[in-house]
C-alpha cells in the first residue's frame, strides 16, 4: 500500500529506528502528545480537507474526530482537558475528556485574528498563546530581552553614577 505522509514513534532507548504510528494512504502529520501521553492528536487529510483527530498512543488504529469544519495545528491544554487547533484565522477549543477513552463534549470559537497561518504554542498557564503576526502589520512587536535582571541592574548604575 502506497502511503502519504505518516507519523512515526522513535524511542531514545531503542535501536534508533523509528516504528510506524500512523501510516495510511492520507497525509497524517503534526502530531501533538497529550500532557499524559495516552494521546495523540494530528492532521490528516482523509475527508478530504485537513482535521484533526485523536488516537491512542500506543496505537490501536482507532482515530477519533476533533474538527468539523477543518483545522490544523493541534495543541493540548497543560490540565488535557482541552485541544486548541487553528481554523483559517479562527483559533478554536474543544473540550475533551479522556477519562475512559475520549470524547469531544464541545467546540468552540476562542477568537478570530490575522495570526500568520503557522503554528503557535499553549503556555503552561493554560490560558495564554504565543503566535506570530504577519510582518506587514505594524501594530504588534515582539520585544525579546534576555538577562533581564542584568540589564535593569546596568541601566541603573548608568543613572546612579551621574
Amino acid at each position: 500500500m502506497a502511503t502519504g505522509e505518516d507519523i512515526s514513534v522513535l524511542s531514545l532507548g531503542g535501536d534508533g529506528q523509528p516504528e510506524p504510528f500512523l501510516n495510511s494512504e492520507h497525509n497524517e502529520r503534526m502530531p501533538a502528545p497529550s500532557p499524559d501521553g495516552r494521546w495523540v492528536a494530528f492532521v490528516s487529510d482523509e475527508s478530504g480537507r485537513n482535521e484533526v483527530y485523536v488516537s491512542p498512543y500506543p496505537a490501536s488504529g482507532a482515530r477519533m474526530p476533533v474538527s468539523r469544519a477543518g483545522g490544523m495545528h493541534p495543541a493540548w491544554a497543560p490540565s488535557g482537558r482541552e485541544l486548541f487547533y487553528r481554523n483559517g484565522d479562527s483559533l478554536m477549543v474543544a473540550q475533551v475528556n479522556t477519562g475512559s477513552g475520549f470524547r469531544v463534549m464541545s467546540r468552540d470559537l476562542l477568537f478570530r485574528d490575522d495570526f500568520v497561518r503557522a503554528g503557535f504554542d499553549v503556555h503552561p498557564d493554560g490560558n495564554t498563546f504565543l503566535m506570530t503576526r504577519r510582518e506587514e502589520d505594524p501594530r504588534y512587536e515582539m520585544v525579546i530581552v534576555f538577562n533581564w535582571f542584568e540589564e535593569v541592574r546596568r541601566r541603573m548604575a548608568e543613572l546612579g553614577g551621574r
